[in-house]
């Protein structure tokens, strides 16, 4: 399955959906993950019609989404096994700096056994056979988890018996035996690993009548420390979620209970200190659920939730609270409408400091999912839909980032979910799918394609197109050649009206397109040449000479004055394009781009006026 879309971005947008992966009639959770070089991975488990099979589409940088491949593995022909008897599902899958994957998932083994099973894929290889790393000897979902560092060693977290476990796997290496974290009573296990590869895990443990929130560490190379609360005593609390900044400070952000009320609260540490005691994000008066937090490499944090005053007619409304590094929580922003209850699903940040969050709404008819982009220094845009009209949506997830300071698709989010169709009335039966939708930070290249309106034969002239977020650029010149290149002198043999044309695709793998035409004269000529190139009529001096326009008539002054003010706008707007591919931060880079877009449209204003001062 190859999913490219020719619909291109002409500003900041999320881009339709496409689906990746076959019908069925149950798919489980989605989740993604994108390395530097831009290239998406995404896991799911789906029945097969005899069993539940893990799989995964990959989607390179550039391209669209590749057919789905099956993870797991599948019964062989003849096998009269009973149904599900080799069934797998809850994968998750991580991503270390080299852009090299790891999945891991459970997959059921006989009554009371469950195995926990992780599979690798190396940059640009192929998936390594499944391998075992940890057994279950329960029928209680194990909730597997994994965290990889940026040099590859990976984490993996899962409850058994009611006991958090953990197995280890240096880079390059094998899985070690698995090792207990907690104590009984603990469920809904997360965990990071920080760029030194020191792992944090989190979960819920019920002490008593009450359940609290407690984490442990592990140093790189280590073993685990003992178990900490995190929540203050007498507060109940529950699924906790962790995100690390690129320090390693961390941040555990649960749903909380204080003297009956429900509340969202976070507590911090440090990468060289313990836990600082939990803070309140601003929920007051306000039923809490949902809470999810998010880091940027600088340590800003945002938490998002669904906050209901719990009044008759009212809604949960999914609202947003974010926290400069070592500052204090700030007011609540909303972030979906009222009308309908909305449940975030999941919150990204990447390294620039843009981020995206994605929800669920129900709008009285079908459950939507919507999504709002938050570019960095900035506020929270206009919700979108994104899912398709008529089909219910659930469980989406979202990335932004990938490791290491810098990614291809920088400010670029992917977004996966579950579209499910009715196919009866009280939808009794439905068809299952999985849809990906990228929101592209980028205007089309196109829309900055530039191309002289006349030229002459035999003299060369200068095409080019913004070089931003291009992969595979193509210049077709319309005489029957072209060339793989955002820019280019060409010079045309003969006379005529020639149609220029640009394509390529964004990172998303969306293609975009654009047409000029450029009329060339015959070489000497005037008619139809290009008024700037050497060959020109004695009337009209070639630009490159030093002109003073008070010399001329006042026609041919005011053409001159013309082409020179053109030729100014396309040294500038040069400059600016040069500078922005060297550029080193985003932010510099995001200026340099506004800049670029605003002297191409000063080059286009300046060659209509070329047009209309020299009558061409």
């Amino acid at each position: 399955m190859l999913c490219l879309l020719s619909a291109p971005a002409a500003q900041a947008s999320w881009l339709a959906p496409v689906g990746i992966s076959d019908a069925g009639e149950h798919i489980g959770t989605p989740h993604v993950v994108l390395d530097s070089a831009g290239n998406a991975t995404a896991v799911w488990d789906r029945w097969n019609g005899t069993d539940t099979v893990v799989e995964s589409a990959y989607r390179p940088a550039g391209e669209g989404w590749q057919a789905a491949v099956n993870l797991s593995g599948a019964r062989e022909a003849g096998d009269e096994a009973p149904s599900g008897a080799y069934s797998a599902q809850s994968a998750r899958v991580a991503v270390d700096g080299h852009g090299d994957t790891t999945v891991i998932w459970e997959r059921y083994a006989g009554t009371n056994k469950i195995l926990i099973q992780s599979i690798y894929r190396p940059a640009g290889g192929s998936w390594q056979a499944p391998e075992e790393i940890g057994e279950v000897k329960t029928m209680m979902a194990p909730e597997p988890w994994i965290a990889v560092d940026a040099a590859g060693n990976a984490t993996a977290v899962w409850k058994g018996s009611e006991v958090i476990w953990s197995a280890y796997r240096p880079a390059e290496g094998s899985w070690q035996a698995p090792a207990e974290v907690s104590g009984g009573d603990s469920y809904t296990p997360q965990a990071a690993v920080d760029a030194q590869g020191d792992a944090t895990a989190v979960w819920m443990h019920q002490a008593g009548p009450d359940w609290v929130v407690q984490g442990a560490y592990k140093p790189a190379g280590g073993s685990w420390e003992a178990p900490t609360v995190l929540s203050d005593p007498g507060e109940a609390g529950g699924n906790p979620q962790i995100a690390l900044d690129a320090g390693g400070d961390a941040m555990v952000v649960w749903r909380g209970q204080i003297e009956g009320h429900d509340v969202a609260r976070a507590a911090y540490k440090p990468v060289d200190g313990g836990w600082e005691s939990p803070t309140s994000v601003p929920t007051e008066g306000e039923a809490v659920q949902w809470p999810l937090v998010a880091l940027d490499a600088a340590g800003n944090a945002i938490v998002v939730w669904s906050g209901s005053t719990n009044e008759v007619g009212g809604y949960g409304i999914a609202k947003a609270s974010f926290r400069p590094a070592g500052g204090s929580w700030e007011a609540p922003v909303e972030l979906s409408e009222d009308g309908g209850n909305a449940f975030p699903s999941d919150l990204v940040f990447d390294a620039s400091g843009n981020a995206a969050v994605v929800w669920q709404r129900f709008d009285g008819a079908y459950n939507l999912l919507q999504a709002s982009y938050r570019p960095a220094e900035g506020g929270w845009e206009a919700p979108t839909d994104l899912s398709e009209e008529g089909k219910d949506a659930m469980d989406a997830v979202v990335v932004l980032g990938a490791p290491g300071d810098a990614t291809a698709a920088d400010g670029d989010a992917t977004a996966v979910w579950i579209s499910e169709e009715c196919l009866d009335a009280q939808c009794d039966e439905a068809s299952d799918t999985i849809q990906a939708a990228g929101y592209d930070v980028y205007e089309a290249p196109s829309e900055g394609l530039e191309v002289p309106p006349t030229a002459v034969a035999g003299a060369p002239v200068e095409i080019s197109v913004p070089s931003q977020d291009m992969w595979a650029p193509l210049l077709d010149f319309g005489d029957g050649t072209a060339v793989a290149s955002p820019s280019a002198t060409h010079t045309y043999d003969e006379p005529g009206e020639y149609t220029v044309t640009f394509a390529s695709t964004s990172v998303l793998g969306y293609r975009t397109s654009g047409q000029r035409t450029i009329a060339v004269g015959p070489e000497g000529g005037s008619g139809g040449g290009d008024p700037t190139s050497p060959a020109q009529t004695a009337a009209q001096p070639a630009p490159s000479a030093a002109v003073n326009p008070a010399s001329l008539g006042s026609a041919a002054a005011a053409c001159a004055k013309a082409q020179s003010d053109r030729s100014r706008a396309l040294r500038q707007l040069r400059l600016t394009q040069e500078t922005l591919r060297r550029g080193d931060s985003y932010v510099a880079r995001r200026k340099l781009r506004r800049r670029s877009a605003r002297q191409s449209a000063a080059l286009r204003r300046a060659a209509g006026r070329v047009a209309a001062a020299c009558g061409i």
